[in-house]
């Protein structure tokens, strides 16, 4: 695989994260009004302690995936996702990776 890199949310990649959790939420029709809590206002849930992680390749966000914490001892995962044309390539698998690696340390 390309060199695919796991980075943080930035306010510049909010339009690539919005659109890629609403193409699968939409597609699955999973898409409710509480979606946009997060898909709008990320920067809120990252306030309250949420990470966002993004995957970077071929220069551009092609993954999404949000930790959530719940308590002291669980996050919930929300807003995982991976853009069609990149599925089958174990990004996926790195971005939750990183995720639950993230996770465990703090």
């Amino acid at each position: 695989m390309r060199s695919l890199e796991i980075i943080n949310y930035n306010n510049k990649y909010h339009h690539q994260f919005k659109n890629i959790n609403l193409h699968w939420l939409n597609k699955y029709e999973l898409y409710e009004k509480a979606d946009d809590a997060l898909l709008n206002y990320p920067n809120e849930f990252i306030k309250n302690g949420a990470t966002i992680f993004l995957a970077y390749l071929d220069n551009k966000i092609v993954g999404t995936i949000c930790i959530n914490p719940i308590n002291d001892n669980s996050v919930e995962i929300l807003k995982f996702a991976v853009l069609d044309g990149y599925k089958g390539l174990g990004i996926g698998t790195q971005i939750l990776q990183s995720a639950l690696n993230f996770s465990t340390v703090g």
